[in-house]
């Protein structure tokens, strides 16, 4: 027991912490009474009874065929909602693993305080994300799929930091990337990645046979998705759900994709998105001279925080308030409110290109290694369109906040880029970050878990 004992103490803080998030994971999944929503009604039900009762892979021909391209999530989800004790332990594992995957690639000293923001913001995440559906579900479309594509990265990594590709660790990715790419935004995001890093891989006379493998499994599952016939039956049925989409041409989808996700980004609170603004402004104090590109690096952060505090409901309200709220008012299931013929209906998709430049502007300023700039740009877009192309299926607004799920994950990584940034110029700062944030994200989460109909 002594020598046990002894064996623990050794081991540093940082893997301490780790272990501390996974207990603390597995006591609240533990926690979760029961299956809910599509856990029971659509998976549970079927393979419970009736005509497909113990029959899996039929069930799963005939969602393929008249509902969703998601066959192999939907194998998982299928078993776990039938096994929610063993979905309790591994969703524990799959959270730990996508805060540990993430401190690998963006916090190669070990940051504490860095490792800390990242839990925080992962579990500050509005539990709606896990809910709206079901819990299994959910997690099984939109949780595991993103964590499982930053799995399928590492041999990637490795060869972008001029590492040897292990190969455990390679056939793993492998899985994970299946897994992965039966999710549509997040096989598209994936589709687009691999291309960017191995055209830069090449310009840079590297080799990437290895890599090859990876791209074709994705390229075969993004064709599973194009080629699925209960897509083509799932759009049809879910025209229902926003009865005006099929009137809209193509031009009006691309800015209701275009006003949702700004209005997502910019004007709706979120303590990820909100914590990046801040550090963006505290790192421009001390990285930016110009005074005009400070400003333009400042204002995601100032047009953030004034239409979160004046769209509160408050007793009294002044001109600004109304401002506000006839600002919000331009925003429609339709997009927003565009005339061609009347420029002030321009304001609200102007407003947020003006935004869109600026967090571009501030990222190229604020991150010293400009390869990584640019990468934090990309990653920063793919998440923006991860939410755009929703706008092409009549769900955009029926699916819920669950599809802004590889939104928030790309401010995520950038907000880490920047973390990194701002240690080496103010780690007090970052201290204090930390002792604010923590608090915050433990209470936020607790109200999430007391407001859910359990």
């Amino acid at each position: 027991m002594l020598k046990i004992i002894d064996k623990l103490r050794k081991i540093d803080n940082y893997k301490k912490i780790i272990f501390m998030f996974f207990i603390g994971l597995l006591i609240y999944n533990l926690l979760i009474p029961k299956p809910v929503g599509d856990d029971t009604k659509m998976f549970l039900k079927a393979i419970s009874g009736g005509e497909f009762k113990n029959r899996l892979f039929p069930y799963l021909a005939y969602r393929y065929n008249n509902w969703s391209s998601r066959v192999i999530i939907e194998m998982w989800i299928t078993f776990a909602v039938q096994h929610f004790v063993l979905w309790k332990v591994l969703n524990s594992l799959v959270m730990t693993g996508l805060v540990y995957i993430l401190n690998v690639y963006f916090n190669k000293k070990k940051s504490i305080n860095i490792l800390l923001i990242t839990i925080t913001s992962v579990i500050a995440m509005p539990n709606r994300f896990v809910f709206e559906p079901g819990w299994v579900a959910d997690t099984g479309n939109y949780l595991w799929p993103i964590t499982f594509a930053l799995f399928a990265f590492f041999p990637f990594y490795q060869k972008l930091t001029k590492q040897k590709i292990n190969p455990y660790s390679y056939v793993l990715s492998l899985f994970a990337l299946i897994f992965a790419s039966n999710q549509e935004q997040v096989g598209v995001c994936i589709f687009a990645l691999m291309i960017l890093i191995i055209g830069y891989l090449v310009v840079n006379g590297e080799k990437v046979l290895l890599l090859i493998p990876s791209w074709i499994i994705n390229i075969c599952l993004l064709l599973v998705t194009i080629l699925s016939p209960g897509n083509k039956v799932r759009y049809k049925i879910e025209l229902h759900r926003f009865p005006e989409y099929g009137q809209i041409g193509l031009l009006k989808k691309l800015e209701v994709g275009f006003s949702s996700s700004g209005s997502e980004l910019f004007f709706n609170f979120n303590i990820i998105v909100c914590l990046l603004f801040v550090v963006m402004v505290l790192l421009a104090r001390y990285k930016i001279k110009d005074r005009m590109l400070k400003m333009i690096t400042y204002m995601p952060f100032v047009t953030s925080f004034i239409f979160y505090v004046f769209s509160m409901h408050r007793d009294s309200h002044g001109w600004t308030d109304n401002i506000v709220n006839n600002f919000f008012l331009q925003f429609t299931n339709l997009g927003t409110k565009l005339s061609l013929s009347n420029t002030i209906t321009w304001a609200p998709d102007f407003l947020i290109l003006i935004l869109i430049i600026s967090l571009i502007v501030g990222l190229l300023n604020l991150i010293d290694d400009k390869r990584m700039a640019m990468f934090a740009i990309v990653i920063a877009a793919m998440g923006f369109l991860s939410k755009f192309v929703m706008a092409f299926s009549p769900t955009v607004w029926a699916s819920g906040i669950r599809v802004d799920m590889i939104l928030y994950f790309s401010m995520l990584i950038v907000l880490l880029m920047l973390l990194r940034e701002y240690e080496t110029y103010n780690k007090k700062g970052l201290d204090l970050i930390v002792n604010f944030m923590v608090p915050v994200g433990v209470v936020v989460n607790i109200i999430y878990i007391t407001a859910m109909p359990w």
